[in-house]
């Protein structure tokens, strides 16, 4: 059952369009039932707006629980308009499954994040990331810097967040390095992180994605 204040992600699904994805939220589950979640007012990822969603509308549903991403359908049947206004959805436990790590959604971006070593096998590594994920990330290193694989990490990724600026700070192993020309890039798995953290990596890839989407159709 999901827990209440677990963050979700909703993703509305237009059956009309080429695109199945076109419009993402992120909310707060304020209540539970055993066929229904009520949600606080979403708050739309593009405009930073809270809004209320129409009856009838069908939502992807993702959230993270004991470190997996779990996703499944679901849709508004009305609005809760007492002293914490909120949304209901529907809620079917069955249709709810578990995303593997494979899965997590991997978009490219360059953020500032520094890399050390728990056991000071190498100097603390300043570098930017090549693309990013749920369940982890690349960097650009100097092939001089190469990382031996399964190497501990112990990583500080800088993030814009909301208009803001946070620190993640973030456990991983190497899991290969490899030369792309004169630059190296170093993969990384996520091996301790917190969910907080990893929901607000989820949430800035699929932002990230829909902004892509958008770039296309234009």
């Amino acid at each position: 059952m999901i827990k209440i204040g677990t963050f979700l992600q909703l993703e509305e699904v237009n059956s009309n369009s080429d695109q199945d994805i076109t419009v993402t939220y992120r909310c707060r589950v304020i209540e539970t039932t055993q066929d229904k979640i009520i949600i606080d007012l979403p708050i739309n990822e593009l405009t930073d707006k809270t809004t209320f969603l129409t009856e009838g509308m069908v939502l992807k549903v993702s959230y993270i629980q004991n470190n997996s991403v779990f996703v499944f359908q679901s849709k508004v049947t009305g609005r809760r308009l007492d002293h914490v206004p909120g949304i209901i959805l529907t809620f079917d436990k069955k249709s709810v499954k578990k995303i593997q790590r494979r899965e997590f959604v991997r978009v490219d971006s360059m953020l500032d994040i520094s890399l050390r070593s728990p056991l000071e096998q190498f100097p603390p590594i300043t570098t930017v990331t090549k693309d990013i994920s749920g369940g982890g990330l690349s960097v650009y290193l100097d092939p001089s810097q190469k990382l031996n694989e399964n190497d501990v990490l112990d990583m500080m990724l800088v993030m814009p967040i909301d208009n803001t600026i946070e620190y993640l700070h973030i456990e991983g192993k190497v899991v290969r390095f490899i030369e792309i020309e004169t630059k190296g890039v170093l993969s990384v798995k996520f091996t301790d992180i917190s969910i907080q953290h990893q929901q607000k990596i989820v949430r800035f890839c699929y932002l990230n994605q829909l902004k892509m989407k958008r770039k296309e159709m234009s």
